[in-house]
């Protein structure tokens, strides 16, 4: 197998994961809000969107914090008016925010201790680019397995 270029190494798993770059695993179709935008905005966001996770960003891009539609399940059917309510209100500081820089194996290593399926990315400036989640990373691996089995 290795004369065949099935193989790189011992290190396998190692080696295919170092195949994997971190700019491909950012998935930028996400939606974002502004920290200071209203509640039933945000409910217009979540009514359109696609995904679990929202980016909250300020006027700058900068990610202030995430809001999941599980954060949310509590305040969509309540009884009591939710106009007061901000984005900043609900929002949730993220454990981890992963850099754009940072390689697979750190981000891994991110996922393992942090214990969540989502991560926020930011580049080097602090904007808020997408997230990573552990199944685009699992997703990649298994297609690369595929590709070199």
């Amino acid at each position: 197998m290795a004369v065949k270029g099935k193989i790189f190494t011992k290190e396998y798993d190692k080696n295919l994961l170092s195949l994997l770059q971190t700019a491909d695993l950012i998935e930028t179709d996400f939606q974002s809000i502004y920290v200071d935008d209203t509640f039933q905005e945000l409910l217009e966001l979540v009514k359109n969107g696609k995904r679990n996770y929202i980016g909250v960003v300020n006027e700058n891009g900068v990610l202030e914090g995430t809001i999941s539609l599980d954060d949310l399940r509590p305040y969509m059917f309540h009884d009591r008016d939710m106009s007061v309510l901000t984005v900043r209100e609900l929002m949730k500081v993220p454990p981890v925010v992963i850099d754009a820089r940072n390689d697979i194996f750190s981000i891994i290593r991110i996922f393992d201790k942090s214990g969540t399926w989502y991560l926020p990315v930011n580049d080097s400036d602090a904007r808020f680019l997408g997230f990573i989640s552990k199944s685009a990373i699992l997703t990649k691996y298994r297609q690369l397995l595929k590709d070199y089995s």
